[in-house]
């Protein structure tokens, strides 16, 4: 069938075989029915097998195969199906090589979301070229939460090591950005509720550059409650703060929920300000 819709997601190119595929997700408007088009809303996941200079934000037209996510193994506990439907994504669309593309209309999206791709893809050709291959994969995943550039053998190592965990983007990521923004703010700016101020501005940026994921989104929220406690000059509650961060990420999503990285994720943080200090004065 034919949609049309807003590119709402980074527009990814991959390798796919011995070719190369483009995938990003639409934000649908209309659906073409036989009796006509039809207003429709939603996410559907695009896959087309060629390689494309499509753009977040653009306004399109596009004509394939509608599908529903494969299960890809029957014996494997990973639900490929499920995990799109937790990003709220119930539909594939398969577009062959030669399939029609039109863009309608450019910049329908969300100016901040717009910018903030934008210098993702800057910093990752900075990575790729001053880096080797390798390298800049390593930074790409640590720095930007995008694992697709690091190599099949490299992923097997830090598997086989125990230490994969390292190239998820995670809290600790968010507080290593946060230490640095403000120790650079503090020599340049001279102005203290400033340095605050833009301190939680370039976190809330680094959220949308890392594309929003869940553990980025809880340091983001848990660090801005922070720096306010200091803003509003009261003491800050941990505990109110990660609960704050639950909320406000199952408000967006409610799927979440049923994430067992955002499961393991709150759920480690507030073992540790549960039992951090009762351990520490026992041992």
């Amino acid at each position: 069938p034919g949609l049309e819709g807003t590119i709402i997601s980074d527009v990814e190119t991959r390798n796919f075989f011995k070719g190369k595929k483009t995938v990003f997700t639409l934000g649908v408007k209309r659906i073409q029915a036989p009796w006509g088009w039809q207003e429709r809303t939603g996410k559907i996941l695009v896959q087309i097998f060629r390689e494309t200079t499509l753009r977040y934000g653009e306004f399109i037209t596009i004509e394939g195969k509608l599908h529903k996510p494969f299960e890809f193994t029957s014996g494997s506990r990973f639900s490929y199906r499920d995990y799109l439907k937790r990003k709220e994504i119930l539909w594939i669309l398969s577009v062959k090589k030669n399939g029609p593309v039109k863009i309608i209309s450019t910049q329908a999206g969300n100016p901040i979301t717009a910018t903030a791709l934008k210098t993702r893809k800057r910093l990752k050709k900075i990575l790729t070229t001053h880096l080797s291959p390798q390298a800049a994969g390593i930074m790409n995943a640590l720095l930007l939460g995008e694992r697709y550039d690091i190599s099949k053998s490299l992923k097997d190592i830090f598997v086989q090591t125990g230490t994969a965990h390292i190239l998820a983007i995670s809290g600790f990521n968010v507080g290593i950005i946060a230490w640095l923004l403000f120790l650079f703010l503090k020599i340049v700016f001279p102005h203290r509720k400033g340095q605050y101020y833009l301190t939680i501005l370039l976190l809330i940026f680094y959220a949308f550059l890392t594309g929003g994921q869940a553990p980025v989104i809880r340091a983001t929220i848990m660090s801005c409650v922070f720096l306010f406690s200091f803003l509003l000059e009261r003491e800050t509650d941990p505990i109110n703060s990660w609960a704050l961060a639950a909320f406000l990420i199952l408000g967006i999503n409610p799927y979440n929920l049923f994430d067992v990285g955002f499961q393991l994720s709150f759920l480690s943080v507030l073992f540790i300000l549960l039992f951090y200090s009762p351990i520490i004065q026992w041992c």
